[in-house]
């Protein structure tokens, strides 16, 4: 599997500790795309996940109504054009109760035009979380026994094709993160398990963060295995420059790196707690992410130094997979 969801036996683990060819029928476009909002999940207490746009302050919040919730991790991802929201992947259920494959979903900001990617020959574990440049394909992590990167077309999940392959078999697993801001690379995670048999093979997992140009070839890892935070809160993304990539750590504290690698430069903020999925701001000159605090996990801005830091939410409830592009 991807490595970060469908597995919902780490859920506590990570919570304790710390407390997602050209398109041949694009989506139609639509006449007011929103400005300067942002998307994001929020943990339900029964299993799954909402999905929410808001002001970057958090005013204005508006559910997006969905005809099947997110799974327990799925996050909300912009396409290009503002105009729709990549769902990462989906709770279904069959007439016995028993869980159908996740697969991911795009839908409008205000819920409508809802299109569940169905992928036949998909595997069961399907996590996809990042737009090619023009919104005509997305990225998928597969798992299953050759775990890899896939894209597909955007509207239907049609025209699949590998792009990466896990080194690590069965095991591993590499997962979209997001696309260089020219379209060309794609930046992704690459789980290298730990020895086996192992009483709890999840510990000795490491992360790095690779980019691949998007016909699957240029491959170039940026930062060392153990560098990332993995699983179901893991993320990384390039600014909109370029010239930067920010991700966090497994001890809970933000980098940014340049895509060539080199020297990592971890961001110092006011806020106590563990940070994860840092993002930045359409025009880079502010970053949004989660942090679990000492009371319950929020959301924060600050500027790209961890410097003058903003709380986004202020509620009981998992807020996460935050996207203001």
């Amino acid at each position: 599997m991807p490595g970060r969801h469908g597995r919902r036996r780490h859920t506590a683990r990570i919570l304790a500790l710390a407390l997602l060819a050209t398109l041949a029928i694009a989506p139609t476009a639509s006449a007011d795309p929103p400005s300067n909002r942002i998307a994001f999940a929020r943990l339900l207490e029964g299993g799954g996940a909402e999905i929410f746009t808001a002001d970057p302050d958090g005013s204005d919040e508006e559910l997006v109504p969905l005809e099947n919730p997110a799974e327990d991790f799925g996050i909300p991802i912009w396409s290009p054009d503002h105009e729709w929201l990549l769902i990462t992947n989906n709770l279904r259920f069959d007439g016995n109760g028993d869980l159908l494959p996740f697969r991911p979903a795009i839908v409008r900001p205000d819920g409508t035009d809802y299109r569940l990617l169905e992928v036949p020959d998909g595997p069961f574990d399907m996590y996809c979380s990042a737009w090619s440049g023009d919104g005509a394909r997305i990225f998928c992590g597969f798992g299953g026994s050759e775990p890899g990167i896939f894209s597909m077309r955007a509207s239907d999940g049609g025209d699949v094709r590998r792009l990466t392959t896990s080194p690590f078999g069965e095991a591993g697993g590499d997962v979209p993160a997001d696309i260089s801001p020219d379209g060309t690379r794609l930046l992704f995670i690459r789980k290298r398990p730990g020895p086996a048999p192992d009483p709890q093979p999840y510990r000795p997992e490491l992360f790095a963060l690779y980019t691949v140009r998007v016909d699957g070839s240029g491959l170039r890892q940026v930062v060392p295995f153990g560098t990332v935070q993995g699983h179901e809160i893991q993320g990384a993304h390039w600014s909109p420059d370029g010239a930067t990539i920010i991700s966090s750590s497994p001890q809970g504290r933000m980098f940014t790196v340049s895509p060539a690698g080199g020297a990592i430069r971890y961001l110092k903020t006011k806020v106590d707690g563990f940070a994860f999925e840092p993002n930045w701001s359409p025009d880079g000159k502010r970053i949004i992410f989660g942090v679990f605090g000492p009371e319950h996990p929020d959301l924060f801005t600050a500027d790209p130094d961890g410097s003058h830091v903003s709380q986004v939410f202020d509620t009981p409830d998992f807020e996460n997979g935050p996207d203001w592009r």
